[in-house]
């Protein structure tokens, strides 16, 4: 948190208060206690208490019992697969290796393209994406980034202040190269997707389907049979799942949400 909204935050709640804050997985907490509120769920939060590494933290050393995800994702995207294995599932390390995964997620085989998209936004453009704070006047800096950085790094450098850090500025690059708007990010999920399924798992679908307040997806061709809103977000999340595969050390074709189903373990 930039020190600028700490210092916000512990003269709005107080010091003990604002110190919470200050930590990533506690704002997490608090955004889903708040959704929780805005939704009146019958879910009753329980807290646990983060023990080890902290978020982003990968001064962990090998063999400690706690490190972040962060430092897992380090290890397997440099091929560490030794100091990785002790955190990961059994069979999960085949896995991520048969699935070459695009680790770190802005390779520089798709740089380029980043930079060719950053390079054509106009201010407008920025201030149709979420969190672009038009008000602020933040899609002007944008733009201006944009068309003067010759890499992503330069670009989080170009327009980073306090008050806009870069974990804000990477999401916007990200939604800028995979053309998200505002508009496009539904208010509540417009449908429920199955990615992978079990024993177990068919015997929960089978009753989401008689008691689900949203449609439930098994199958990519059942999203004809839905409504426009429907249609347009899993639109979206194709595209999205198109760029993805070319950011993979091998290439894949696009179209893969319109054909693959859920995964039957």
């Amino acid at each position: 948190m930039p020190p600028a909204v700490r210092g916000r935050s512990r003269n709005f709640l107080g010091r003990e208060a604002g110190a919470l804050l200050e930590s990533p997985n506690n704002n997490l907490g608090i955004e889903y206690l708040r959704a929780l509120h805005r939704l009146n769920a019958e879910l009753c939060p329980m807290t646990v208490r983060r023990e080890g590494a902290a978020y982003h933290d990968c001064a962990a050393p090998e063999g400690s019992r706690f490190v972040s995800a962060t430092q897992v994702r380090r290890w397997v995207s440099h091929g560490a697969w030794e100091a990785a294995e002790p955190y990961l599932v059994p069979g999960e390390q085949e896995l991520l290796q048969k699935a070459e995964l695009a680790l770190p997620p802005f390779s520089d085989a798709v740089e380029r393209a980043f930079l060719a998209r950053l390079r054509t936004m106009t201010p407008a453009d920025w201030a149709e994406l979420p969190d672009s704070a038009p008000g602020e006047g933040l899609p002007d800096r944008l733009a201006r980034a944009g068309r003067d950085t010759r890499s992503l790094d330069e670009f989080y450098k170009l327009a980073k202040t306090k008050r806009y850090p870069h974990a804000r500025l990477r999401r916007l690059a990200l939604w800028a190269f995979l053309g998200l708007r505002a508009q496009d990010r539904p208010v509540t999920p417009p449908y429920l997707r199955v990615l992978a399924v079990g024993e177990r798992g068919r015997e929960v679908l089978h009753i989401m389907k008689e008691t689900s307040s949203l449609p439930v997806l098994t199958k990519p061709a059942h999203v004809r049979d839905l409504s426009d809103a429907c249609r347009r977000s899993f639109e979206v999340e194709a595209r999205c799942t198109d760029l993805y595969g070319l950011c993979l050390p091998r290439i894949l074709p696009g179209g893969r949400e319109w054909r693959e189903g859920p995964a039957i373990l």
